[in-house]
């Protein structure tokens, strides 16, 4: 899987769902999230999605300020998401994925029922009971 499998999951996945979503990649604007994502229910969320090789949540600088910038709980959340089979990840950068929530992915990759939403939720409850 590709990091534009992965947006492409997540975008149908919640559209599937009920909720809108869609990508805001633009190679001229660097450090903008790849991803628009607004669940049934729920703040909307700014993502940038990963493809995880190592341990913890990782992005470049520019990535890490504008999702810190953007994110304004309770009317908007920003986040990493990264998938490292089978479990697909949300939490900060840096943050180890031992910490970091997560869902399993479904059994066939290119299937259109990532639980993203449900991931996105457990994000807002951890966010919102921690303060």
């Amino acid at each position: 899987m590709t990091e534009a499998d992965l947006k492409r999951a997540l975008v149908k996945s919640i559209t599937k769902q009920g909720g809108v979503a869609f990508r805001m990649e633009d190679r001229y604007a660097v450090g903008r999230p790849d991803l628009y994502m607004h669940a049934v229910g729920l703040p909307p969320f700014l993502i940038e999605a990963k493809i995880l090789h190592g341990a913890k949540l990782v992005c470049t600088d520019l990535q890490a300020e504008k999702l810190k910038d953007l994110h304004r709980p309770p009317f908007a959340f920003a986040a990493i998401i990264g998938w490292k089979d089978p479990m697909l990840y949300i939490g900060q950068r840096e943050q180890p994925l031992s910490g970091c929530l997560y869902v399993p992915r479904p059994s066939r990759l290119e299937s259109n029922d990532w639980p993203i939403s449900d991931l996105l939720r457990k994000q807002v409850d951890r966010i919102l009971l921690s303060t």
